[in-house]
C-alpha cells in the first residue's frame, strides 16, 4: 500500500555525489568513515541510507 498516494506526494530519487557513493561503498567493507558538511548537504540523508 502506497501511503504517499492518499496525500499526492511524490518522490525524486536521490542521485549521489561521487563523495557519497564512495561512502556508500566503504560501509559495506567494514571501512570507517567521517560525515562532514555545512548544513543542507544531505548528511542525514546518507545517514539514512547507509540505515537502510
Amino acid at each position: 500500500m502506497d501511503l504517499n498516494a492518499n496525500i499526492g506526494l511524490t518522490f525524486t530519487p536521490i542521485e549521489w555525489g561521487n563523495e557519497q557513493k564512495h561512502i556508500l561503498s566503504a560501509i559495506p567493507q567494514g571501512k570507517s568513515v567521517f560525515i562532514t558538511g555545512s548544513a543542507g548537504t544531505g548528511k542525514t540523508l546518507l545517514l539514512e541510507e547507509i540505515q537502510k
